[in-house]
């Protein structure tokens, strides 16, 4: 577990004694593909840390839709946000695969973050994550649906030439803002063009579909 951490840009920065000191106060946990981590609005109570699979964090409409905001990945921390902005979770989470997750309790995080070394690399950690979430909103608005999705594969998987695409379409249709059936005509107008070749969790791509985000 001290490995793991340290290979966490949260926690890269702390000493020996400070990473001991995470692991005492957690404990590892595994769940099951599609099973629901924690629910919008319940009193928050544990932050969660991603050893192995990824998470889907989302929220769900007045209409019963769901909106996804991100799929947390290994290596990454969810409902951080209940430490300091609200009592309750603002979104729901759902494993995308088998997971290990490692739980560590709410009021046992705060008093660690009493330590001031700690504390500090934290908070630098949290304003990293605004900025991406903030990139997100901006990706949103003020791109079209081919350039969404082109920018999710790249900041997401990188720039290469085949992918093992672990979440489902209609996931990844979620998190660039559409709804299946947009999300569908656009992998065939993609296909189409000699872009993609998309067949169960294998997606090859030509370089030049990363020009779209030069349009």
């Amino acid at each position: 577990m001290i490995e793991f951490l340290k290979k966490m840009s949260l926690f890269e920065n702390l000493g020996q004694q400070q990473l001991n000191k995470v692991v005492s106060i957690g404990k590892t946990i595994h769940v099951k593909k599609g099973v629901i981590v924690i629910q919008e609005e319940d009193v928050g109570t544990t932050v969660f840390l991603i050893i192995s699979g990824s998470v889907k964090i989302y929220k769900t409409k007045s209409d019963g839709k769901i909106s996804v905001m991100k799929v947390a990945k290994t290596g990454e921390m969810f409902a951080e946000v209940i430490l300091f902005e609200r009592p309750n979770y603002p979104a729901s989470a759902e494993s995308c695969e088998d997971c290990t997750l490692f739980t560590i309790n709410k009021q046992d995080f705060l008093n660690l973050l009493c330590d001031q070394s700690f504390n500090y690399d934290f908070i630098t950690s949290l304003m990293r994550r605004f900025r991406y979430l903030t990139n997100q909103l901006h990706a949103l608005s003020t791109m079209d649906i081919e350039e969404r999705f082109v920018s999710y594969l790249k900041n997401n998987y990188g720039v290469k030439e085949e992918y093992t695409i672990t979440i489902s379409k209609k996931e990844f249709a979620q998190m660039i803002g559409t709804i299946p059936e947009t999300f569908s005509r656009l992998i065939t107008k993609l296909k189409k063009r000699e872009l993609i070749d998309w067949n169960g969790d294998r997606l090859n791509v030509r370089k030049k579909l990363f020009d779209i985000l030069d349009l």
